[in-house]
């Protein structure tokens, strides 16, 4: 299954209005993606045809930061359902264009982390719970397949994430992608097998780590650690444009799905 690429890239290098950053007030919100979902759902809606095109299973929604608490920087937390459903609704429709039974498409609903951190008391986890599940009701509202939790930093937002899109939509898979930094921990400290063992409580089934400038054979052996340890379906991706390169300068993509013999 091939997943999409980056969006923020993507609206870098899109021509927009200015007025698509006018919120509902007439406020210029630059800088909150989101709102273009509502604002210019036509740049949206190429960004995703065009990776489609290149063939792309699973296409990622614009709702990376619709939660509440990171809407109310901009004044916007009460859109956190509205923004989640048409994003997803945008992702749906392309879908359903390209879709065929023999290379079905997926809706992936994009689940940031947001700006705050329950471990660090910027926010409570009743309040996260909260929000996130008033995104997950915006996203299946719009059509999702699939939840997408990126680039999680924390035990606690995780737990709190998928409670909430448990009690959500138990019916929909979850994908968790948690931001491992050079020293082996999250960035409040938490160490690799801490997070495995939460999502083996959770009973997830799926890993995603993300590493920050590591070099093939060390990234490889410590993923052969992770799945010898953990019975979890994993995969590894590089953080945006800190790509792992051998000696000729190749961008190196690995997945280990079994762990090898002992």
């Amino acid at each position: 299954m091939i997943i999409d690429g980056a969006m923020g890239t993507q609206l870098q290098n899109a021509t927009i209005d200015p007025k698509a950053w006018l919120d509902n007030k007439g406020v210029d919100q630059e800088g909150c993606n989101e709102l273009l979902n509502d604002t210019a759902p036509q740049i949206l809606t190429q960004i995703h045809d065009d990776y489609a095109q290149s063939g792309a299973d699973m296409i990622k929604t614009n709702t990376f930061g619709t939660m509440p608490w990171v809407l109310d920087e901009y004044d916007m937390g009460d859109r956190c359902f509205e923004l989640s459903q048409k994003g997803a609704q945008i992702v749906r429709d392309i879908c359903d264009k390209y879709s065929t039974p023999e290379k079905p498409r997926f809706v992936l609903g994009s689940i940031g982390p947001g700006t705050k951190l329950p471990s660090l008391g910027h926010i409570t986890y009743d309040e996260m719970y909260d929000g996130y599940k008033l995104t997950a009701d915006g996203l299946v509202a719009g059509g999702v397949d699939v939840f997408l939790l990126e680039t999680c930093q924390d035990p606690l937002q995780i737990k709190a994430a998928l409670h909430a899109l448990q009690d959500t939509a138990p019916q929909i898979p979850i994908m968790v992608s948690a931001t491992i930094e050079l020293s082996g921990s999250m960035l409040i400290g938490t160490d690799a097998q801490t997070i495995a063992t939460i999502m083996e409580q959770e009973k997830e089934k799926d890993m995603d780590k993300q590493k920050k400038q590591i070099n093939k054979e060390d990234a490889k052996q410590e993923m052969l650690e992770w799945v010898a340890k953990f019975e979890l379906e994993n995969n590894r991706k590089p953080n945006r444009d800190d790509i792992a390169n051998d000696s000729e300068g190749k961008a190196l993509f690995e997945t280990f799905q079994n762990a090898p013999p002992s």
